[in-house]
């Protein structure tokens, strides 16, 4: 048994239904999945990246600060905090090393206003090796339709400053990941629609996750305790991208 992808998942699923008995109120069940993961992942996962919720900071001649995130994962050992009252934090730019956008139903309205947001000079100074990633309990899109619109997206060819790795809700039975090459100016980003090999958890999307921000000695060693990661492809489009100048 995959001790770590079980204790993910029954973690999770316990406090979120627990939520559930109590309320049904989207932006509440939002908040709270928010606080659930941040505190899952700061339990398992190494402390040389660490999560938050709130803001980021620029250090550039504008210092453009963000709008509020929901999960930040950044380098808490080599950069110091700008501000902090416990799990809202501010996080210098260059700190960061992914952004988790939380949805607790992710429509195709929601979606497109998650893919605009990589567009936004806010994130000009977050490294472009740092992704993105949605993450939801529920949707009222289906996971063929989400990768239409990503693809509809991408094909108008926009200037973004930041690239997703990952969007899964808990209720699709697919994941729609981005693998990514970067050569100087030249940006690969391929769009991949993968069918998952069992029932799908949190531990399918914690998986892409820590496949971003850990070496590949602790990738492996977290991995095997997360179960199968042979999934089958089922649709792909790539692309080559320009970021803002």
């Amino acid at each position: 048994m995959c001790l770590l992808r079980e204790s993910f998942r029954e973690e999770f699923n316990y406090q979120l239904n627990q939520l559930r008995r109590i309320t049904s109120h989207g932006p509440s069940i939002g908040r709270f999945i928010e606080y659930l993961l941040i505190k899952l992942l700061k339990k398992y996962l190494p402390k040389s990246i660490d999560f938050t919720s709130g803001f980021v900071q620029g250090d550039g001649i504008e210092r453009n600060s963000s709008s509020q995130i929901d999960i930040i994962c950044y380098d808490r050992s080599n950069y110091p905090i700008l501000f902090d009252i416990g799990e809202f934090k501010v996080v210098p730019a260059k700190a960061v090393k992914g952004l988790i956008e939380i949805k607790a139903t992710l429509s195709k309205t929601k979606l497109k206003q998650i893919l605009e947001s990589s567009c936004s000079k806010e994130l000009l100074e977050i490294p472009l090796t740092s992704k993105m990633y949605v993450f939801s309990t529920s949707s009222s899109i289906k996971p063929g339709s989400a990768f239409s619109t990503i693809k509809e997206f991408y094909e108008k060819k926009p200037s973004i400053n930041k690239l997703f790795s990952a969007f899964y809700s808990l209720d699709w039975d697919e994941i729609i990941i981005a693998p990514t090459k970067i050569n100087n100016e030249n940006i690969e980003f391929e769009i991949i629609r993968l069918s998952l090999p069992e029932k799908s958890d949190i531990a399918i999307f914690i998986s892409q996750l820590i496949n971003d921000l850990y070496q590949k000695d602790t990738l492996e060693s977290i991995n095997n305790h997360l179960g199968p990661t042979l999934f089958k492809p089922l649709d792909s489009r790539k692309f080559f991208l320009k970021t803002k100048s």
